[in-house]
């Protein structure tokens, strides 16, 4: 079996896509140790460094910035051809908007969400984000998204329910900081309050942080003076989120983190007293998984696929993303059920929501799809 992909969307910057791609694809070149793996990867990011050396794995950098989405599918579009011609795939799976595919190999297209059409003010955007995605799925042999209120959402806007299978996304455990003091982890990060609540997620506006800041406000005012670290890159609302705070004269109880490592922030997962996810869209939500694997209760929007994610989990804890007050209402409950307990609530991950399982039903699949 010869598999071809397509990873040339991939770059330093953290993200949920690329966490599931590096999760998943460490396992499965292991589990499928007798088919040929051809890994495409942008010229500014040699993902090959963040894979063990592989006999059936093999990484190729083409000449395209992971970053320059237009520019990189036209280059694509003169590239890829020849690719599929000479290596003849059994299958090729594409993490990249719009779909490039040859005429004989069995075509996947993985995606995360669909959101270039929610919340899209610009009609132009919107028709063009519209005409890529029904584009890529139509031609798709089969299409990957990360859970099934995503499916939903793909199904209703474009149909093709036939042709979505679920493979979620998850977390592979970690050890590493158990033994993480809060003084060590201030001799990283000095500003480190005694107890604080945690957000985790990219500076952009389906994050929702301005609700969860004034929810903060609220809270203060009420004479509950918590603490709020969000630790996230900027995707163009990080200065807007700054004015916020100064504005509400929250400087003293709101910390804005970015470019850590990946022990500090599992390290601030285990401290937390609480992780609070405010988005009002997502495809799925890593960050609940990483927090529970902590250890660390969290409190969440009520969107559909949040409820999914954490059905089999106990004690979890909705409020309406579009309400601050609900939000602060919801923040003070939960401190106050979590601080009158003598223990710390036992929190454990479903084991559908390990990267090994996951793997394995990726596997599956790709045996299935070439039968």
């Amino acid at each position: 079996m010869k598999i071809g992909l397509n990873a040339t969307c991939f770059n330093m910057r953290p993200s949920g896509a690329k966490h599931r791609f590096l999760g998943i694809y460490r396992h499965l070149f292991e589990l499928l140790p007798n088919a040929q793996f051809i890994v495409y990867q942008p010229k500014d990011f040699e993902i090959s460094k963040c894979f063990f050396d592989r006999k059936n794995v093999k990484f190729i950098t083409l000449p395209v910035n992971s970053r320059s989405r237009y520019l990189k599918f036209l280059i694509g579009l003169m590239i890829f051809p020849k690719i599929f011609k000479k290596e003849k795939f059994d299958i090729f799976e594409s993490f990249n908007f719009p779909l490039i595919r040859g005429k004989s190999e069995y075509s996947i297209l993985t995606i995360h969400d669909i959101r270039g059409l929610n919340h899209q003010s610009n009609i132009l955007l919107y028709k063009l984000y519209k005409l890529a995605y029904f584009f890529s799925i139509r031609r798709a042999d089969r299409i990957i998204t990360v859970s099934y209120s995503m499916k939903e959402e793909i199904h209703n806007s474009f149909s093709y329910e036939e042709k979505i299978s679920v493979i979620y996304n998850g977390i592979s455990r970690k050890n590493s900081t158990k033994n993480f003091k809060l003084k060590d982890l201030r001799n990283e990060i000095p500003q480190i309050p005694d107890n604080f609540i945690l957000s985790v997620g990219h500076f952009e506006a389906r994050k929702n942080y301005p609700k969860l800041i004034s929810a903060m406000k609220i809270l203060k005012t009420n004479g509950l003076n918590l603490n709020l670290i969000i630790v996230g890159n900027d995707s163009g609302k990080k200065s807007e989120i700054r004015d916020q705070i100064e504005k509400l004269n929250l400087h003293e109880n709101v910390i804005l983190l970015d470019a850590i490592e990946d022990s500090i922030l599992d390290a601030l997962y285990r401290h937390a007293e609480l992780f609070v996810f405010p988005s009002y869209y997502e495809g799925f939500g890593i960050p609940i998984l990483e927090s529970l694997d902590a250890g660390t209760p969290v409190l969440l929007s009520n969107i559909k696929v949040f409820k999914e994610i954490t059905k089999n989990i106990y004690h979890t804890n909705y409020f309406d993303p579009e309400d601050p007050i609900d939000i602060a209402e919801k923040i003070e409950q939960t401190l106050l059920r979590l601080r009158s307990k003598s223990s710390k609530e036992k929190i454990s991950v479903p084991d559908e929501f390990e990267y090994k399982v996951i793997a394995k039903n990726l596997k599956d699949l790709y045996i299935k799809v070439i039968k």
